[in-house]
């Protein structure tokens, strides 16, 4: 869809996860409601791929390079 947006929201970000703590102060991740909305409409299967490290140390670059090569996906800047 090379980063345009659709009516249906198709082609953009939505939070998947969100953390909340309870009176306790215990933590609590669930999927949101949009998301599981999202990955119901998908037909096949799905891989989940997640990247993790300091700032500035190329993951953005990485998962654009994932998504098939795509240089419109996540913004990189200058190192």
């Amino acid at each position: 869809m090379s980063g345009q947006i659709s009516d249906d929201g198709e082609g953009r970000p939505i939070p998947f996860i969100t953390l909340t703590f309870d009176e306790n102060k215990n933590p609590s991740y669930d999927v949101t409601e949009e998301a599981k909305e999202a990955l119901s409409r998908i037909p096949g299967p799905i891989s989940v791929v997640s990247v993790v490290g300091m700032y500035r140390t190329g993951k953005s670059f990485l998962l654009n390079r994932i998504l098939l090569g795509r240089k419109d996906g996540f913004p990189v800047g200058a190192t």
